[in-house]
């Protein structure tokens, strides 16, 4: 099995993890795509293991370490680092 692969399996896995056992054409989509980059950008391999999804409204987030992507629920990437300059300010709770 090459990293390809691997990566592929680990991201249905994360999938998986949250109970989306039907993978259909569009999680395959992201799948592939976090795969591709893992190859192209050579991130490290041992960050594989590390892969977790989460679903928001409208967003698969995808994270592995340091790095994420954001795909819309058809499976096209619509980014990554979209939550770099998030803050949170608490105000007062009574």
């Amino acid at each position: 099995m090459n990293v390809y692969e691997y990566t592929v399996m680990n991201v249905v896995m994360a999938f998986e993890e949250k109970d989306l056992n039907i993978i259909d054409e569009h999680l395959m989509k992201v799948a592939y795509k976090v795969a591709d980059d893992f190859t192209k950008e050579q991130i490290s391999v041992s960050l594989i293991t590390a892969i977790v999804m989460d679903i928001m409204p409208g967003i698969i987030h995808i994270e592995a370490g340091p790095h994420d992507w954001q795909f819309d629920l058809d499976g096209n990437y619509i980014g990554n680092g979209m939550f770099n300059d998030v803050s949170v300010e608490l105000v007062g709770m009574v």
